[in-house]
């Protein structure tokens, strides 16, 4: 992402944000000169940057933030699971001082694929260690990685739960593991066991190709 693709107000008028932020998807950054200072995503580039504004006169954090920069960058994305990614990849590269300082993570995170298994699943993990596995990351904070996997889920269905049981787990009801591995275990008819095993695993590597 370039800068010049960025737009830029100034955070001292407050008129000029309410007016030109935008109420969208996407990605806002505090710079201070050339340096930046802090990476967030929102579904609503305004009131998130407007949040951090009103927290910063009772949060240490948000004060850091506010009080070290000087104007906002923003970019507009055409959805949310874009901006978490976009997120993710600007945080990797510059490392602004207020995202890494407040990281919630004593170890980065990576998001895990077990594609060796019948039916692969998704996992957060802190380490790639079984060279069974395709691992994506590394993410500065696990909320980043845990919001690509829910995002993610709601688009393409996979299954997180590591054991096999007897019953469709929670997430098949809602649509977000489908077909869900433990009714394909307990199918009978070999035929259609074969077809959902196919179809399971179809949207699995739609996951890795996204």
């Amino acid at each position: 992402m370039d800068d010049e693709t960025f737009e830029t107000l100034p955070l001292n008028n407050r008129k000029r944000l309410l007016d030109e932020l935008p109420a969208s998807n996407g990605i806002y950054i505090f710079v201070k000169g050339s340096e930046i200072q802090y990476i967030g995503k929102s579904v609503n580039i305004k009131a998130r940057v407007l949040s951090h504004i009103e927290s910063a006169k009772l949060d240490a954090k948000e004060a850091a933030i506010v009080n070290n920069s000087d104007r906002i960058r923003f970019f507009i994305t055409d959805n949310e699971l874009k901006a978490l990614i976009l997120e993710s990849k600007l945080i990797q590269k510059h490392k602004p001082p207020y995202n890494v300082r407040w990281r919630d993570d004593k170890s980065y995170l990576y998001i895990k694929v077990t594609i060796k298994d019948t039916f692969p699943k998704v996992f957060l993990s802190r380490r790639e260690n079984d060279g069974k596995s395709r691992y994506f990351g590394p993410f500065l904070s696990s909320k980043i990685a845990q919001d690509i996997v829910k995002t993610t889920r709601k688009i393409i269905p996979f299954c997180t739960q590591k054991n096999v049981t007897k019953r469709a787990c929670f997430y098949s009801k809602i649509g977000q593991c489908k077909p869900c591995p433990n009714v394909i275990e307990n199918t009978k008819d070999e035929v259609l066991k074969k077809e959902l095993t196919k179809e399971y695993r179809a949207n699995i590597r739609k996951v890795i190709r996204f």
